[in-house]
């Protein structure tokens, strides 16, 4: 679609930051959307036809239908006892099936991080 994702704004707790829709040539912005608290990983099909976004705020990765940004699906990823909340830190999406994906999980303030 030769179009990037990116997510901009404020980072402070409680406020939710923005994914937008970037033209490839003129760098205009041509679609933004509130997205949740502290996007990190984004993680696209192979078809163009779904992205996926990491919430590190909410620990939760939502699935979004494209070029409306519609919001399909949202999943907390797991809280652990001793470590709290995991969070996405990549995640990559099946080259057959754009409903199929692994995220790469991370504990927060803890090293190792993926221990």
């Amino acid at each position: 679609r030769n179009v990037y994702y990116a997510t901009f704004g404020t980072m402070m707790s409680g406020q939710d930051t923005r994914l937008a829709t970037i033209d490839a040539v003129s760098g205009a912005v041509s679609h933004s959307r509130s997205i949740g608290s502290d996007p990190r990983a984004l993680a696209l099909s192979s078809d163009g036809g779904t992205l996926y976004v990491g919430l590190n705020g909410s620990g939760e990765v939502v699935r979004l239908s494209l070029p409306t940004m519609q919001e399909v699906a949202r999943v907390r990823l797991p809280v652990l006892q001793f470590w709290g909340q995991l969070h996405a830190e990549d995640i990559a999406v099946s080259p057959v099936s754009a409903d199929e994906l692994a995220v790469s999980l991370v504990r927060p303030g803890v090293s190792p991080r993926h221990g």
